[in-house]
């Protein structure tokens, strides 16, 4: 089965960052397992004219008996599915609308979930489901050591990362050290004034990004809602300590209780609760940190190193496990 030529077709409703990490992750993951694929990332990011192209090339593969896999993220292309042999979902749970939830009930989509969270709220739609995990980039540089002082907030302009929650409560405490926050949310100028928080506002390149959550020592991520949490893992890699909502996909991933962050659900979004942090319990975080020896931080943050291995690992173990014993089994067999 390993040698079975493979075109894999990627498909993504939007050109978003977040997608296209998702699409790039699972495409390096499953060419591990089988390395005779070609893969195929169906977006707008290079222009509608690319996007043409690449669906006449999915249509011409298919009258000459090409084997042919389609992931469909986030949204059910249900106009593409007769062209491969296998269509696959991986659904954002706070993202999944009725049509695509109506394509989960279909004997001829098979849905896998980043998280136990999501298989709790979507199993009971789909026709087959299984549970296969996620994982992020890793993007520590080994030459750049974490600052177990240095506060990081990384809100970009999603309003569901709890970037008003953070600067609020960092606004009362003027003694705190430095919190650096970047955001395009609006709202957030107003907390500029403040002494203690250094406000990114502007466009910054991934290259400076990555430098800046490499010297960062401390991420704090309260999402309300995460499809997976791409942040919160990348900043595991980057041997932080990431503290988070305690609700959620958010719990699942970071599994030091000091960073664990008390919320409750406040409304709901599609198929996924969304979850307000307490600011006070927040403010107790902060303060464990202040008062915690650096050595301690740094075992910490070594820790989070290792989840994100840990992470990593059993994603790619669970790919490889989903190409032999679903994908290709379905599609030799048809």
């Amino acid at each position: 089965m390993a040698s079975l030529k493979v075109h894999l077709n990627i498909f993504l409703p939007v050109a978003s960052k977040g997608l296209l990490n998702d699409a790039e992750i699972l495409s390096s993951a499953w060419c591990s397992c089988l390395p005779n694929t070609t893969v195929h990332i169906v977006s707008k990011n290079k222009g509608i004219a690319f996007a043409f192209f690449q669906l006449i090339g999915i249509v011409f593969r298919k009258f000459t008996f090409r084997k042919q896999i389609a992931f469909h993220l986030e949204e059910v292309q249900s106009g593409l599915k007769r062209f491969n042999d296998l269509n696959i979902f991986i659904p954002n749970q706070e993202w999944l609308r009725s049509l695509s939830a109506a394509e989960m009930a279909k004997s001829d989509v098979i849905t896998l979930v980043k998280s136990k969270y999501a298989l709790a709220k979507v199993k009971s739609i789909a026709s087959e489901i299984y549970y296969l995990g996620f994982s992020s980039r890793d993007i520590n540089l080994p030459n750049v050591k974490p600052d177990y002082g240095k506060f990081l907030h990384v809100g970009g302009k999603s309003p569901q990362k709890g970037t008003l929650a953070v600067l609020e409560c960092w606004a009362k405490h003027p003694e705190w050290p430095q919190l650096t926050v970047i955001s395009s949310l609006p709202e957030a100028t107003e907390f500029s004034e403040h002494n203690n928080i250094r406000l990114i506002t502007n466009f910054i390149t991934d290259k400076e990004l990555v430098h800046i959550a490499n010297t960062h020592g401390i991420h704090l991520c309260p999402s309300k809602a995460e499809g997976f949490g791409h942040t919160i893992v990348e900043g595991l890699s980057t041997s932080a300590i990431v503290l988070t909502t305690n609700n959620g996909v958010m719990a699942e991933l970071v599994t030091d209780e000091g960073c664990l962050i008390k919320a409750s659900a406040k409304e709901q979004r599609y198929f996924s609760d969304l979850y307000e942090i307490s600011e006070s319990d927040l403010e107790e975080k902060i303060e464990d940190i202040l008062q915690t020896d650096i050595r301690q931080l740094k075992i910490r943050g070594e820790e989070s190193r290792e989840r994100y291995i840990e992470i990593n690992a059993r994603f790619r173990d669970s790919v490889s496990k989903i190409v032999s014993n679903v994908a290709l089994q379905k599609v030799i067999k048809d």
